[in-house]
């Protein structure tokens, strides 16, 4: 019981600690990017399959998509195997139909400790400028642009 206590409270502060920092930067987005909604979201995932994981992330969603235009753009904090030995990964990503990575936390995927903790948290403001960089992209690589 002690360890499933303690597996929840460091994803719990984990979860904490990303969430002001996407909430921090949420306001010059939302200044920078009028046509884009954002959010901030995070969920377990994969309780069944031996990945068992959880995600947080920083979403962009375009208010007035044309049905050919991608509507997503997500920095996304994956960790899984919460319950073993944790693993982290970092992404700014498109959604459907184009799942376009736009830029990826180096080293990729890492097991999380003090030290991969505080890389991640040191390459976050990086994450969120090609987000920005994206965004004033309007689409991703192969997807007509905004009109």
């Amino acid at each position: 019981m002690a360890q499933d206590y303690t597996q929840i409270e460091w994803l719990r502060e984990l979860q904490a600690e990303l969430h002001g920092v996407f909430s921090s930067a949420m306001p010059q987005f939302r200044s920078a990017f009028p046509e884009w909604k954002f959010s901030l979201g995070s969920a377990p995932w994969g309780q069944n399959t031996g990945a068992n994981g959880y995600a947080v992330w920083f979403e962009g969603m375009l208010s007035r998509a044309r049905s050919s235009e991608v509507d997503t753009l997500a920095l996304v904090v994956d960790i899984s195997h919460v319950d073993t030995t944790p693993e982290i990964g970092a992404d700014v990503c498109w959604g459907h139909p184009s799942g376009y990575v736009e830029a990826e936390w180096s080293p990729g995927r890492a097991v999380l400790n003090d030290n991969t903790r505080r890389q991640l948290f040191d390459s976050l403001p990086s994450l969120l400028e090609a987000m920005a960089r994206a965004l004033r992209q309007g689409q991703p690589p192969g997807h007509g642009m905004k009109s």
